[in-house]
Formats: C-alpha cells, sequence, structure tokens
C-alpha cells in the first residue's frame, strides 16, 4: 500500500510540472510501455487482440495531434 501511494504521489509531482500535452502523450501511452517491457524483460508473447489495441493508442494519439486531419489555419487559407 505504501509503495503504491508513493509512486502515484510521485507521478503526480512530476506531471504537475509537465505541460498537459506532454504529460497527456506520458499517460496515453502507459500500456503500450508496459507490454514493450512485458515483451523485453518477461519474455511475453503478444496476441493479435494486443497489437490491435496498440495501434487503436497510436491511432488514438495521431488523431488528438491532428496528423492526416486539416487544420482551421489550412482550410482559412485556400478559401
Amino acid at each position: 500500500l505504501v509503495s503504491t501511494a508513493l509512486t502515484i504521489w510521485l507521478q503526480a509531482m512530476c506531471f504537475k510540472r509537465l505541460p498537459a500535452m506532454d504529460a497527456s502523450l506520458v499517460l496515453t501511452t502507459e500500456p503500450l510501455w508496459a507490454c514493450m517491457f512485458g515483451v523485453l524483460l518477461l519474455h511475453d508473447s503478444l496476441k493479435v487482440g494486443d497489437y490491435i489495441g496498440g495501434s487503436l493508442i497510436i491511432c488514438a494519439l495521431l488523431a488528438n495531434e491532428g496528423v492526416g486531419f486539416p487544420s482551421d489555419d489550412d482550410e482559412a487559407d485556400t478559401a
């Protein structure tokens, strides 16, 4: 219980100093990092669902960043 509370407190202290975009990127990719360390350190095997889930997380990040979508500034330039 103490170790969990300590890590959550430390995480909150670190994210308080980060810009919101950086913090959201780190928190959103946390499952991907956990999966990668599981494969590298524990020799865990990935299944199709794991790859699909990782792909969905990456697609959500790209959509959130606006990759592949025209911005409002681009539309104003063409009008």
